[in-house]
């Protein structure tokens, strides 16, 4: 979800703070940049709303998870035509008392500045 069509509204905001790793605690939508606390992006409460709402509709308390934990590390450089390259490279870590669910996903994007 994060490499979807719902970043379009933190692809500044991404683009401001450059390359770093990205945080994002899905049960809360906190988000932090290298370590430090930031304010929301758009695409956080986006995948937070998802994560509650999809819950939901299993039957899942949030209270289940012990954390929901997307890392996001961000590379930028100069792509073809004035556009910005972004290379995300994704890890997501769900975890309960007696399971944790991992996955991965690079994706690479051009953007326009």
């Amino acid at each position: 979800m994060f490499c979807g069509w719902r970043l379009i509204g933190s692809k500044r905001s991404l683009v401001k703070m450059g390359a770093g790793t990205l945080e994002i605690d899905v049960i809360t939508g906190k988000c932090s940049f290298q370590g430090e606390s930031i304010r929301q992006l758009a695409i956080a409460e986006e995948i937070r709303r998802w994560m509650h709402e999809d819950l939901a509709a299993n039957k899942i308390s949030v209270t289940a998870l012990t954390h929901a934990l997307l890392s996001v590390n961000l590379f930028f450089s100069e792509g073809p035509n004035k556009m910005y390259r972004c290379q995300m490279e994704c890890t997501s870590n769900v975890a309960t008392e007696t399971a944790e669910y991992r996955a991965q996903l690079t994706e690479v994007q051009d953007w326009p500045f």
